[in-house]
């Protein structure tokens, strides 16, 4: 039942091709993934290598004490969920444009929430309990997470599609390379003086709310365009 709701029929999947392309020179939003071997193939990879990087960053933020890899790993698991569930609604249909983009602004939209509920929660708790200093193996492991992470943005920035889920999901990608630099350089520094581990929180949690939200709003603008065109037509 939950992944009857990003099905659609081949013909309605066909009918938003040839008139989005035809009429308006504009990339399908949903077809590229459905019908392209590298559409799906990049999501499958990038789902993969997050389940990978969302274990190992959740048991080293709760055995490691590290704020900012907490957050990290409350966007990975929003990354997951927003890669994974479009490609297995691929399987056996196709994947209608709309039911794509809702998914993926709801998914991000909820990561961004959950990026900014996780920084209030790190400066209460250093205000309330003091500022702890993080585990030392957490800095080299979050480095390592930063290799990983920018492995799956290189391969989902090869030969990058046009459509606004392709684009986000090359964003995220860079992102979470990005935040788990800062993440590790954070932890690192935390050692020394422990309030910067929640500093450190703050600026990847801000980072990861900013690229969240920019996909909010790009999947909201794709899907006005995709309403008026159903008008249109």
């Amino acid at each position: 039942m939950f992944l009857e709701r990003f099905r659609r029929g081949k013909e309605t999947t066909t009918h938003h091709v040839e008139h989005t392309d035809h009429d308006h020179n504009e990339v399908d939003e949903a077809f590229h993934l459905a019908e392209t071997k590298l559409g799906r193939k990049k999501l499958l990879v990038a789902a993969a290598g997050n389940v990978a990087l969302l274990g190992m960053s959740a048991a080293t933020a709760a055995k490691g004490n590290a704020d900012s890899t907490w957050i990290e790993t409350v966007h990975n698991f929003g990354d997951t969920s927003y890669y994974i569930i479009p490609w297995l609604a691929t399987i056996k249909s196709h994947l209608h444009s709309t039911e794509a983009l809702t998914w993926m602004r709801r998914t991000s939209f909820a990561a961004g929430s959950l990026a900014v509920t996780s920084m209030a929660t790190s400066v209460y708790e250093t205000i309330t309990h003091g500022a702890q200093h993080p585990e030392a193996f957490s800095a080299p492991a979050q480095f390592a997470f930063a290799l990983g992470n920018a492995a799956i943005a290189l391969y989902v920035a090869k030969q990058p599609g046009e459509a606004t889920i392709d684009k986000a999901a090359v964003r995220h990608a860079k992102n979470d390379a990005r935040t788990s630099v800062v993440a590790g350089i954070g932890n690192a520094l935390a050692l020394a003086y422990a309030p910067l581990n929640a500093i450190s929180s703050l600026v990847v949690g801000t980072m990861t709310a900013k690229a969240e939200y920019t996909t909010v709003r790009e999947a909201t603008e794709a899907l006005g365009q995709l309403n008026s065109d159903d008008i249109a037509s």
